[in-house]
């Protein structure tokens, strides 16, 4: 390092002139970035920390017992009313005439949250197109008149843009989303290939 004042050169990490005894400046440059990286890995941590508990999947306490059961198996949640819990899970193949002219597996896992949230996450594979995508499809109250319900489905199932539409539920019959999903929206989903979005 050269002095700024006399021109003669010191040693790198010398903090005055031998020459002439100025007091070198050191940089806060290697402070600052060293203080960015530390930031930015605690906020990266963070998210990664909030995303990670926020997506964890069924969250489990014993505080009510359902028992729901799906093609072979009976899946057994213990959870709380305003808990999310994983309720309905599955698997169908067939042939899709309509978008890809493919043989498909859809294996998909259903969660509730309380009796007026519903969530499904649906992987399509399209084994002879060689496509696969992940589908959500959300029912959920909106208010306490008709249509109280929205359901939203993103992508559909040719895997392009999405759509949602309005509908009741209680004045069909059904007590919440819940017991429409159980009774009526999984029947005609996956039992009937003609209604799949």
């Amino acid at each position: 390092m050269f002095c700024p004042d006399c021109g003669t050169e010191n040693v790198d990490d010398a903090n005055f002139c031998e020459n002439c005894g100025k007091r070198f400046k050191k940089s806060k440059l290697p402070f600052i970035i060293a203080g960015i990286v530390i930031i930015g890995i605690i906020i990266v941590g963070s998210i990664y920390a909030f995303n990670i508990g926020h997506d964890a999947g069924p969250v489990v306490n014993n505080t009510t017992s359902n028992n729901i059961t799906n093609e072979n198996k009976t899946i057994k949640k213990e959870s709380s009313e305003s808990e999310t819990k994983l309720i309905d899970s599955g698997k169908i193949t067939g042939y899709d005439d309509v978008y890809f002219n493919s043989t498909y597996t859809s294996t998909w896992k259903t969660y509730a949250t309380g009796n007026d949230l519903v969530k499904i996450k649906v992987n399509w594979n399209f084994e002879d197109a060689d496509k696969s995508f992940t589908q959500t499809i959300i029912i959920e109250k909106v208010s306490n008149s008709p249509p109280e319900v929205r359901i939203s489905i993103e992508p559909k199932v040719s895997g392009h843009s999405g759509y949602e539409t309005y509908t009741s539920v209680t004045s069909r019959g059904y007590k919440n989303i819940l017991d429409y999903y159980r009774n009526s929206f999984r029947y005609s989903l996956y039992d009937d290939p003609g209604n799949r979005h």
